[in-house]
Formats: structure tokens, sequence, C-alpha cells
């Protein structure tokens, strides 16, 4: 029996979302850790992907396996008891043993917020940049030109792809949610380790007019892989959504 779940959290102090070898500050090891003690019997947990250090998640997609039937909503409950403030489960159903939490997905949500400004310690979810120099309508055409089919070999950390790098970005576009505060909204098929936060980086540096437009299409249409140094900070950047059909 396979049971499916929403996490939500704020990945501050955590290792990123995946367990790593003697290490149970990640967002897996936690509910894990917490699962155990509902389910000694043993389960498998899968995820719809993984987060990077500091990022956070409005909705995460897990499902994991079971070995008796139980009543989801008891669960749901007895399991956001054990998690700690940072993590919480919601909307925890059965779902048929076919389903895969990550190759069923159909798109993800991506959302990077900043401010112009002062660093609030109270936000910890927005990331802070200067406002002198900063061109929204720069920022904005550089997001544009992500759109559609290109192979992202050069804003990621992976040493290799199955899909050769190539991912298709649905939208990515900069928003303006108050004076001096935005958000850049990434959708598409898939995301490879620091894509969005890279493909950010590059953005802000064109921006702040410190790199010209075609430094970002040099990178993304150069068939010779060099992968980017400009990587936006983790704190700015939410997993909003997994979209399933």
């Amino acid at each position: 029996m396979k049971l499916f779940a929403w996490v939500s959290y704020l990945g501050t102090y955590y290792h990123g979302f995946q367990k790593q070898k003697n290490d149970e500050n990640t967002i897996q090891g936690v509910l894990e850790k917490t699962l155990q003690i509902l389910f000694p019997d043993g389960f498998s947990l899968k995820a719809a992907g993984r987060t990077d250090k500091g990022v956070h998640a409005k909705k995460q997609a897990i499902t994991f396996l079971i070995h008796h039937e139980v009543d989801p909503h008891k669960i749901e409950e007895a399991w956001n008891k054990l998690l700690p403030d940072d993590i919480a489960v919601s909307s925890l159903h059965y779902v048929p043993d076919s389903f895969d939490a990550r190759h069923s997905a159909y798109q993800k949500v991506y959302v990077y917020r900043f401010r112009l400004g002062e660093k609030d310690p109270l936000s910890p979810t927005v990331a802070f940049f200067p406002k002198e120099g900063f061109s929204f309508s720069s920022l904005s055409h550089a997001l544009s030109l992500y759109l559609g089919k290109h192979n992202f070999q050069n804003f990621n950390s992976k040493s290799e792809d199955l899909d050769g790098f190539c991912r298709d970005i649905k939208k990515c576009s900069l928003k303006e949610i108050s004076e001096n505060e935005y958000e850049a909204i990434f959708v598409g098929n898939g995301f490879m380790r620091r894509q969005v936060r890279m493909m950010m980086g590059v953005a802000l540096e064109v921006a702040y007019q410190r790199k010209e437009e075609n430094f970002l299409l040099d990178l993304l249409t150069s068939p010779t892989r060099k992968v980017t140094k400009f990587v936006a900070p983790s704190r700015g950047l939410t997993l909003e959504d997994v979209i399933y059909e």
C-alpha cells in the first residue's frame, strides 16, 4: 500500500532534502526518523525531487510504501506532532502502487522571492539585493530567454544527465509584488541540481549590468560545457508546487 503526502518546510537549517550518509540534518532524514516511530515494521519513502541546502518547499510531494492499512488522517495528525516546527505534512491519502512521486509529475513550479534593500532576518524565505543599479526590465527580459527547450548543461552541478541536460521551461517571468519586492516564477518539466539558482544568478548579473545578455545566451547555446559560477542565494528559492496530470 502506498501513501501520498504534501510536505512543506523551511529549509534554512537543513542540508537539503535528500538524506546523506551519516547526516540526519536533512528533510528526508527527519521525515524517515519520525516515520520510523509510526511504522516500526518498515516503509519506503520517495520524493518528487530534491531541493538544495537552504531551499524551502510549500508543496513537496512524497510517497511511502507501508505493510498494513492505516487511517491516513490519524497518521497525518500523529506525524505532525512528531515533526519539528519547520516541517509539516498535509493531505495524506492512498494512491495506486503504480504512482511515482517523481516520474508521475508533469511540471514543477519554483518561485524565487527577493527584495531590494536591507536584509530582514525575519524574512527567511526572501533574498536581499541592493537597489542601486537594478533594472526590472533587464531582469524580466533575461528570464524570458530561458523559455522553451534548451540544453541547460551550464546551469546545473550534475556530472551527467540521462536527458542530456535538456529541459523544457514553460514559464519564466518576473512579477512585482510591492515596492522593491519581487517574485521570479519558474515552471518546467523538471529542474536539475542548482539549476533555478544558476538561472537566477546569471539573470541577476544581467539585471545589474555586470554582464550582457549575450553572456547568458552563450551559456545557453554553447556546445562546450562551462558551468556558470553565478548562483543566487538559496534562501530566496521555494519549491512552490508539483503538478500531476
